[in-house]
């Protein structure tokens, strides 16, 4: 039986946040091309679509993209969806700087095949070269995703920890996904939506 969704404190920005400045933020992919073709859901790795790309680098000029520049560390899954969403978020002024590191971690819960994703050493082949400079690819597998079946609640109860525990950036953005950001933080978000919680994940 599926356990019912964690509930920490969710902020619409940092300054709401109790522990600021120090805050986490969660943020959902652009628009994949999952998300409108429902026959792409049998399809691994789908990237973004036109209107994901645009949606991010909108995005990307506003609150979330100042917000993931200002981060001391943002951690992207490893799926092209959202590695795109955070490269096109990072685009502009003040992103010079900007840490990265891609964490399998944070990858979708398996639902269907698109949450499947692509092998390092493809990744490494196909993505820009501003995307291999970031950290996190030598502890990276290479068959990295989930398999059908994982306990994902266990790894959403991991990854909490992780946050708490082994990171000690002050403000840190994570780019990933709608179904496992809701076990983490107990709320579905829609595409390139984002909230703020206080940085030990403090309940509401």
């Amino acid at each position: 039986p599926e356990e019912p969704a964690r509930s920490p404190a969710a902020f619409e920005s940092p300054a709401e946040v109790p522990s600021a400045p120090q805050w986490l933020l969660f943020a959902r992919h652009a628009q994949a091309g999952h998300n409108v073709d429902a026959a792409l859901a049998m399809h691994p790795d789908n990237p973004l679509t036109k209107e994901g790309r645009e949606q991010a680098l909108l995005a990307g000029k506003g609150p979330l993209g100042a917000l993931l520049r200002s981060a001391d560390l943002v951690v992207t899954s490893p799926l092209t969806r959202a590695m795109e969403t955070t490269a096109l978020l990072l685009e502009g002024a003040g992103a010079e700087g900007a840490r990265v590191l891609v964490h399998a971690g944070a990858t979708e819960r398996w639902g269907a095949p698109c949450d499947e994703g692509t092998p390092k050493s493809e990744l490494l082949q196909e993505v820009p070269e501003p995307i291999k400079c970031w950290e996190g690819w030598d502890a990276l597998p290479e068959r990295w995703w989930p398999e059908p079946g994982e306990d994902a609640w266990e790894r959403a109860d991991a990854f909490a920890e992780k946050i708490r525990r082994e990171l000690p950036e002050e403000r840190i953005a994570f780019v990933g996904h709608g179904a496992f950001w809701e076990m983490v933080v107990g709320r579905y978000l829609g595409n390139c939506e984002h909230i703020c919680c206080e940085r030990q994940l403090a309940s509401a």
